[in-house]
């Protein structure tokens, strides 16, 4: 084996023992979960910090920005469910930091990471009107990271009770590690008039696979983001790239175009091109494939993740998280 191979498995097995599996935070026990006994937060480990904003454009939003530590304030709403998703995901790592020095005898009087640290930067995008979203870098250890989503209406004040989370810990996969201009798109994929918000997740495993996905959330009059698609737009492996696109057929039905091309000869040439029938009762649901299709079979349909069925992946995205 490989060096490099061998030590990302190291570090597979390593991360596999402290990430949650599905959700980016609601295990049992975690700090997501309502019925846990919350911990205090010990004098060292400091405290929630005065959190800024970057005011861009869709086409300007980069994340790995240098953090801004002055500027322009959250409003109270969104300073509020930032802070508490924020101090979510310390108590988790914190967690995991307990458990792990009681298994090897050493002692909790040092912070396994401070409040502070899993602030990133938080970026304020007009969506539509006086509603703007907010994308807040949030930050855990052992290299993970995730995306958060707020909505706010400037004129209701009214905010994202539930903010969805993109995994975003594969960031470092994209040739431009900005992703300037790509971490989010607005479109009308279903051509109903409402225009859903598109988030960027880059998808890695190992030497398998690294893939885009997209992953489409509705909006509703409450300002809540339900996901009806995660759409792995481009799944690359040592042998062959696959793109997909999404065609409209009607308000609940979409043409999945997959397109295969060889790249074990460096060829690119198209070697496979076929359409499949997404489907939906409503708005309220997710898409699915029409047919019988509990596995990706034939293989890869919907992505390169073999760990999560293909109505599973469309539905969340990828399960298998490390």
């Amino acid at each position: 084996m490989k060096i490099s191979s061998l030590l990302e498995a190291c570090i597979v097995s390593l991360t596999l023992l402290v990430l949650p599996e599905r959700s980016l935070l609601l295990t049992e026990g975690s700090a997501g979960d309502s019925s846990s006994r919350r911990i205090d937060i010990p004098g060292n480990c400091g405290t929630v910090p005065r959190l800024f904003v970057i005011r861009t454009s869709l086409d300007q939003l980069a994340l790995g920005q240098p953090k801004v530590s002055t500027g322009e304030e959250l409003p109270p709403a969104v300073a509020d469910k930032v802070g508490d998703l924020g101090l979510q995901l310390w108590e988790h790592f914190y967690r995991v930091g307990l458990e792990r020095n009681k298994e090897s005898g050493t002692s909790d009087s040092e912070c396994y990471s401070k409040v502070a640290d899993v602030f990133g930067n938080i970026y304020r995008v007009q969506y539509k009107g006086p509603i703007d979203v907010f994308v807040a870098d949030l930050y855990g250890s052992f290299g993970y990271e995730e995306v958060r989503l707020v909505l706010f209406d400037n004129a209701t004040r009214r905010v994202t009770a539930s903010p969805p989370g993109i995994f975003s810990r594969w960031r470092m996969m994209a040739k431009d590690d900005s992703l300037r201009g790509r971490v989010l798109r607005f479109e009308d994929i279903d051509r109903d008039g409402r225009t859903e918000i598109g988030a960027l997740e880059y998808t890695h495993n190992g030497n398998v696979y690294t893939g885009q996905v997209i992953h489409y959330f509705s909006v509703d009059d409450a300002l809540n983001l339900r996901e009806s698609l995660a759409l792995e737009v481009e799944t690359l492996t040592p042998h062959i790239r696959i793109q997909r696109s999404t065609q409209w057929v009607s308000a609940n039905s979409l043409n999945l175009i997959v397109r295969t091309y060889n790249e074990y000869d460096g060829s690119g040439k198209l070697i496979d091109n076929k359409s499949y029938r997404l489907s939906r009762r409503d708005r309220s649901e997710p898409y699915q494939l029409v047919g019988k299709f509990e596995k990706q079979d034939p293989p890869w349909i919907v992505s390169g993740c073999e760990e999560t069925s293909a109505n599973d992946f469309l539905a969340h995205g990828c399960g298998f998280r490390y």
